[in-house]
């Protein structure tokens, strides 16, 4: 179970920023996110538990970062808890990778966003992801990676409480092809 008081000591003062390419038709463009861990005011009951707010991702963003006591890290955007991570742990891991992965280039087309799908699911994908080794530190059953020493991709639930929860995915490689 975690507390409020566990969450504040073990990541409260947290910050860090990750790095990201993003590909709008033929311009890359590079950015830069700030993550702080910090406890916010709000305390909500969830279904199952409790959940507690906690800054996140430092943009105006549509949702509310919320930790949930059984562990998860997940959102809200005025609805129910949506779950994203199994743990605020795969959520560093999954940042820590996305960062590494910074000089590579981004596969268009490519989710801008968590909160944007592009669902390109499809046979073609199948193929490179059972080529792929899964990435299972910085995955869960709602944000999932998979990575080769030439190509990473990341297939995540959008953060959106519309149901089913569209599929986004995000695909880099070291030379821009696939």
């Amino acid at each position: 179970m975690v507390r409020r008081e566990g969450f504040a000591a073990r990541f409260g003062g947290l910050c860090y920023d990750v790095r990201r390419k993003v590909r709008i038709g033929d311009e890359r463009l590079d950015t830069l996110r700030r993550w702080q861990f910090d406890l916010l005011d709000l305390v909500r009951a969830e279904r199952t538990g409790w959940s507690f707010a906690w800054y996140g991702e430092r943009v105006s963003s549509p949702v509310f970062y919320l930790a949930h006591t059984d562990g998860r890290f997940g959102v809200s955007d005025g609805g129910p808890f949506l779950d994203v991570c199994p743990s605020i742990n795969h959520l560093i891991e999954g940042h820590a990778l996305m960062d590494e992965l910074y000089d590579w280039e981004p596969v268009p087309p490519s989710s801008l966003e968590a909160w944007v799908p592009n669902d390109m699911t499809n046979a073609h994908l199948g193929e490179l992801l059972a080529a792929l080794p899964p990435v299972p530190e910085a995955s869960g059953p709602c944000d999932r990676w998979w990575r080769s020493d030439e190509l990473a991709i990341r297939l995540f639930q959008v953060w959106t409480s519309s149901q089913p929860r569209p599929t986004g995915v995000m695909i880099w490689s070291r030379n821009g092809q696939i």
